[in-house]
Order: C-alpha cells, then structure tokens, then sequence
C-alpha cells in the first residue's frame, strides 16, 4: 500500500529553485528544493548519490521547473 499527501502551493511564493548538495565521509548527495518567500523550503527530492548522471539529471529537472516558474509566476528566476 502507498501513502501519498498532496499539499497545494502558490505559484507567486516560489522565489528559487536549487540542487543543493550534501557532502559525508561516504558519499555526496543531491536534492532539488524550492525556496518560498516564507522561508519554509520544498524538497522536491530526497539526497540522490553523487554519481555524474544523477547531478546532471538533476540539473535538467531543475532547469525546466525554473523555465515553467518563470512563466507562470511573478517569481525572479533566469529564463
């Protein structure tokens, strides 16, 4: 059985978008977060390894999401 929770978000309170990274002994994680003007940030995912397609994908992803909120938002992201 899988649990989801949907929580709903304006658009206009999404200011940045991030792969941030997270760095151990063991290995070097990544993450795709949202930044909203109240301060509470939204992981979009958990820390993925550091392996070089991982971060690129990521990358990618983030890229597009910053194009469709620079489009549809008020928010300042680089187009």
């Amino acid at each position: 059985m899988i649990i989801t929770k949907t929580v709903e978000y304006q658009l206009q309170d999404i200011i940045d978008i991030q792969v941030q990274e997270k760095q151990s002994r063991s290995f070097t994680g990544y993450r795709i977060t949202l930044f909203r003007d109240s301060g509470k940030d939204i992981h979009l995912t958990s820390y993925q390894t550091n392996y070089f397609k991982d971060r690129q994908k990521m990358d990618e992803t983030a890229d597009a999401i910053a194009k469709f909120l620079s489009r549809y938002s008020n928010s300042r992201f680089d187009s």
